[in-house]
């Protein structure tokens, strides 16, 4: 099972729980996280990483969605804004279909889980142009 409410190193073994196997690997590999926006909340509770947004919108600045619509909507021109946050995995669903086709076809991105509706990218700094 998992806990609510703690942050824990412990595998995430619930069958039921969609993004068991992304949080498990996650908190055994360091790197800033770029999250669906519906994912944040699963983020909080189990990574010592730092990612990207969450559904307590209150604690998020205006630029902050501002970059996270960017990054979400039109990836191919945002790759600044990713390369400035120090982007390292992508944890994202199929509501991304612009970003998530931009990973897949990016060489520098690689795809390391897919669970339910979540895809799990692994991105070398060199997937950002300079």
């Amino acid at each position: 099972g998992y806990f609510r409410g703690a942050i824990t190193t412990a595998p995430i073994y619930n069958p039921e729980y969609k993004l068991g196997d992304s949080l498990n690997y996650l908190q055994n590999h360091e790197g800033f996280i770029f999250n669906s926006w519906d994912y944040g909340s699963d983020l909080s509770l189990f990574q010592k990483n730092k990612y990207f947004i969450d559904t307590r919108n209150i604690i998020f600045t205006d630029k902050v969605f501002q970059d996270y619509r960017a990054i979400v909507r039109k990836p191919e021109f945002s790759q600044e804004l990713m390369k400035s946050y120090q982007i390292r995995y992508f944890l994202i669903g199929l509501k991304e279909p612009f970003l998530l086709s931009w990973l897949a076809s990016n060489s520098s991105c690689h795809l390391i889980l897919r669970e339910d509706n979540a895809h799990l990218f692994d991105c070398a700094p060199s997937a950002y142009l300079d």
